[in-house]
């Protein structure tokens, strides 16, 4: 009976996580996408001397920084390729995002870490598809209910087959009449 119950809960448990699943991957693709427009706005202005100097190649400027004779040109080329790297990093990672969801937990290589653990601890399940809280409340309360009926059902069974027990009539051996 207790057994039964509890692979129940942990079914729902695990149904309950995985309805939560496309809200957190939503919000983690929502997050990963604000970091690329962000790392974009950073990158705009090195992009516009880029396309004004060397037709939209963003390498020759960082090249050209990296080799030049003033030391705050070298110390800019520095941050303009990480900031580079950083945006063709994001940008493969949203693309490799960008198809339905199910197909989004394949794309595993591409998930960012960090990123992915911040959008998990900061989840708010109060405001998701499922409000998980709620969910898991009425669960165990259902839980509790029957659990107290089971047992309920099974002290009445008890108490009437004490109330009206009929001995069994012991039926004594046949004899063969001869």
């Amino acid at each position: 009976m207790l057994m039964g119950y509890l692979r129940l809960l942990i079914f729902i448990g695990l149904l309950l996580a995985a309805l939560q699943l496309p809200s957190i991957l939503d919000q983690y693709q929502q997050r990963l996408t604000a970091q690329l427009t962000q790392t974009q706005q950073s990158l705009l202005p090195f992009q516009q001397v880029a396309n004004n100097l060397f037709k939209g190649d963003l390498k020759q400027l960082i090249e050209e920084y990296r080799t030049s004779k003033e030391p705050e040109f070298r110390a800019q080329s520095t941050s303009v390729s990480d900031l580079h790297r950083q945006l063709l990093r994001l940008q493969t990672q949203v693309d490799a995002i960008q198809v339905p969801w199910p197909q989004k937990l394949q794309a595993q290589q591409h998930i960012n870490r960090p990123l992915l653990k911040e959008v998990v601890q900061q989840f708010d399940y109060k405001t998701a598809s499922v409000p998980l809280m709620t969910v898991l409340k009425v669960t165990g309360c259902v839980f509790v209910v029957l659990l107290i009926l089971e047992s309920l059902l099974h002290l009445i069974i008890a108490l009437f087959s004490y109330v009206f027990y009929v001995p069994r009539r012991v039926k004594a051996p046949r004899r063969d009449k001869r």
